[in-house]
């Protein structure tokens, strides 16, 4: 159910109208998107949870509301497995002040199959701490771990916490470092729990991370099939060569947008990996040849999903 605009936020259904569809359809409903906080629409909504007699599984707020807003809608879902709480303007803080920790050991009991849930990360860069350093431990299917605030250059510093959440989440396969500053503590860190024979997809979009460092996680998670590399990631053919020694078993490689790598690195890639997806972006150091080169390699087998954009337009 979509109870506002996300194009117009004053083209609203009246709270009373929402009322009604929910005393009437609220079982068949699976969704719930709220974009408006004022009191009748909460109550509205909160309504409509109710009466979809648990049957909900995604609920996604864009408003402002209180802690105790937030668990009332929440509490008549047991089968939620999407929970996203968001700025609409994203400028105020839906819930303000909020210990999303507390928050997140509430709604574990009240919605034990959430899967996938986004907190805001804080008011502030100063004050951003990422879901694997707060409230990720509390929900153990996530299948997502994030160590990213949406903030360039962020730091992840919380050990004891991101241990915790690696450990506890035991259906994570995923982790997100996007825009993160990775040292090689950190990937230490990850290496020593259960996440490094589970994760299988390692997003490092628009993150800093050394070369070794990198290598080094390959090597680590025994699992990895799926790698994000960084944006503006100048490593030649000698990065990659070790990439494959270290983890030969890639099957879908992302090179990040402005990837320098050139005609040579792209052939050593297609040859020593078999790669199911490729997608490359704003690659410029590439030529004409670079496409007929990769059907000359076993890739032309193997890639079941091709992405090529912004790369020498006038050339590809």
């Amino acid at each position: 159910g979509v109870f506002s605009s996300p194009a117009d936020p004053t083209d609203f259904l009246p709270a009373r109208a929402i009322d009604a569809i929910g005393r009437v359809f609220g079982p068949t409903y699976r969704e719930l998107w709220v974009y408006s906080a004022t009191a009748d629409m909460l109550t509205a909504c909160t309504a409509f949870a109710a009466n979809a007699h648990g049957g909900l599984e995604t609920i996604e707020i864009w408003a402002e509301l209180s802690v105790e807003d937030l668990l009332q809608i929440c509490k008549t879902s047991p089968r939620l497995t999407k929970l996203s709480v968001r700025s609409y303007n994203h400028l105020e803080i839906p819930i303000p002040s909020a210990d999303y920790s507390a928050i997140a050991s509430s709604l574990t009991l009240l919605c034990p199959l959430l899967s996938d849930v986004h907190f805001p990360s804080g008011t502030g860069r100063s004050s951003a701490r990422s879901p694997m350093e707060t409230w990720a431990k509390h929900f153990s299917k996530l299948k997502t771990l994030s160590l990213s605030t949406g903030y360039v250059e962020y730091v992840p510093r919380a050990f004891d916490q991101i241990e915790a959440a690696a450990t506890q989440c035991v259906e994570a396969t995923v982790c997100d470092l996007n825009a993160c500053i990775v040292h090689p503590n950190l990937v230490e860190c990850l290496l020593r729990t259960p996440l490094s024979t589970r994760l299988t997809r390692l997003r490092l979009s628009e993150a800093t991370i050394l070369p070794k460092t990198l290598i080094d996680a390959a090597r680590g998670f025994v699992c990895l099939r799926e790698l994000h590399l960084p944006d503006d990631f100048d490593e030649g053919r000698r990065f990659y060569k070790s990439l494959a020694q270290a983890r030969p078993e890639i099957t879908r490689l992302y090179c990040g947008y402005g990837n320098t790598a050139d005609d040579a690195c792209l052939r050593l890639i297609c040859k020593r990996f078999r790669l199911e997806t490729l997608v490359i972006v704003a690659m410029d150091s590439l030529t004409e040849d670079a496409v007929p080169m990769i059907l000359e390699t076993p890739c032309r087998q193997s890639l079941r999903e091709f992405g090529i954009s912004y790369v020498g337009a006038a050339r590809l």
